[in-house]
């Protein structure tokens, strides 16, 4: 083999020879540069969207608590038809958890009052309750008017009582919650969604109920609340012969 003959084989073997590996991953691999300016763009992407998912995520909430409180009106509905007595549902806010729940009502049998007479409304104590999504807040829609035949004034009454007959209609018969009750112990008697006094006397079942967003709610001046409840929350009548809640603008 002469000179030249080695000197090309050499040259072949160095050109086919692969790169070392240490070699090739290195420059596969990020700066650190690089890495926080993705990290940052991470973040900002997250504070960008973060209100977005707040409004969706609050729509959902709304939507999921009307489909649970018209799946509890329509069974509580059922249940007063099927056994020809009156049954209905109390709307409140727990004092544990501090979320609007749903419990059944009635009227328990052996009151001796008169025709028109306000009865004593109480829990049904084996029927299972539902809570609403957090942040979801209710207060009732006066039943009746106010002098001159207007809406009584705000604030309305923080917790709400729909009652159906053994047809099935809305009952508006007063009723009273007696202190010392197992209704009357659930319902909060301090803050903001207190009912007082206890007992309540000649109360009268509602025809409906706002809605509402009770962290945008509470972050309101308490004289602006008024004029925030009339713009932002949504209304609901009951229908009074299907029970069907009815969704208002």
């Amino acid at each position: 083999m002469n000179e030249g003959s080695l000197t090309v084989m050499l040259m072949r073997f160095a050109v086919s020879t692969p790169e070392p590996r240490c070699r090739r991953l290195g420059s596969a691999g990020f700066t650190l540069s690089e890495l926080l300016i993705v990290m940052a763009i991470i973040v900002l992407v997250a504070v960008l969207a973060l209100p977005a998912f707040n409004l969706i995520s609050g729509n959902r909430s709304a939507e999921s608590a009307e489909n649970k409180i018209s799946a509890y009106l329509a069974s509580t509905r059922s249940e007063a038809v099927g056994l020809q007595e009156p049954r209905g549902v109390i709307f409140f806010t727990d004092q544990l958890t501090n979320r609007t729940t749903l419990a059944q009502v009635f009227f328990p049998p052996g009151q001796n009052v008169a025709p028109g007479q306000p009865q004593e409304l109480n829990l049904f104590g084996n029927r299972d309750e539902m809570t609403l999504p957090t942040g979801v807040g209710i207060q009732a829609i006066p039943n009746g008017t106010g002098a001159g035949g207007t809406v009584p004034a705000y604030p309305w009454p923080v917790y709400a009582v729909v009652m159906f007959d053994g047809d099935g209609r809305l009952m508006m018969e007063p009723f009273n919650i007696n202190a010392g009750t197992a209704l009357a112990k659930r319902l909060p008697t301090s803050g903001a969604n207190a009912v007082t006094p206890i007992p309540q006397t000649n109360k009268l079942p509602n025809i409906g109920f706002i809605m509402f967003d009770t962290t945008a709610y509470q972050g309101q001046q308490n004289a602006n609340r008024a004029n925030w409840l009339r713009d932002n929350a949504v209304p609901y009548l009951i229908n009074r012969y299907a029970g069907t809640l009815l969704r208002g603008e």
